[in-house]
């Protein structure tokens, strides 16, 4: 676990806690042992407080209702899964057979490490892990999570036309699927895109749909 903890920045006291921090709940079905389950759960809070506090310290002019949404925005799973350290750590994850990692297990990860360096080292350990490796930039989390889909829906609206999306294809296992998502206007296909809910999959589709009418 030594290469782990290099790639997380912190050193343990007790290593056990990483390594519990690090396995998926397919790893204990077939080897025994914890899996990150509840560090996830104490994690989920640590990481909602720690960024909370950063954005309250740090944009004093900003109202409760700012604060809220781009808190939720650095929080979510789209972001937690891409956090700085998640891209070299998904290798040291414990997974059982035909398990493999997606965007949930690396966010739910990113949570159980944060928990298991509050137990380990405290707060301020915690602290410094999460603001590290959490984009906490208001402005490109906004660039990012710009609702899409209503913009469009909206602009469709507007010009007194339809709107409706189909899931055009899926791929992949049950756990791990792709889906391919069209974007139609009064029936003719706008824009399509790809990704691993329907939901983002919606959005992508949007924003080109929005590029192409703006042309």
């Amino acid at each position: 676990m030594d290469n782990a903890q290099k790639v997380i920045g912190y050193k343990y006291s007790d290593v056990n806690l990483l390594v519990e921090a690090l396995t998926h709940s397919s790893y204990v079905n077939e080897h025994g042992g914890k899996s990150y389950e509840r560090l996830e759960f104490l994690g989920d809070a640590l990481v909602d407080f720690i960024v909370g506090e950063y954005f309250f310290e740090k944009y004093p002019a900003y109202p409760e209702g700012e604060l809220t949404s781009v808190r939720k925005m650095a929080v979510c799973e789209d972001e937690l899964c891409v956090a700085k350290c998640m891209e070299n750590l998904s290798e040291f994850v414990l997974l059982g057979k035909g398990a493999s990692i997606n965007d949930k297990i690396k966010a739910d990860v990113f949570e159980a490490i944060t928990a298991s360096i509050y137990l380990d080292g405290g707060l301020e350990n915690a602290r410094k892990f999460v603001i590290r490796n959490v984009d906490l930039m208001p402005e490109s989390l906004k660039e990012r999570h710009e609702d899409y889909k209503s913009i469009l829906s909206e602009t469709v609206r507007k010009i007194k036309k339809t709107l409706r999306f189909e899931v055009l294809s899926t791929s992949g296992l049950d756990h791990e699927k792709t889906y391919e998502v069209g974007a139609y206007i009064c029936d003719e296909l706008i824009s399509r895109a790809k990704s691993n809910s329907k939901k983002k999959a919606e959005q992508l589709a949007s924003k080109l749909a929005i590029a192409k009418m703006r042309k």
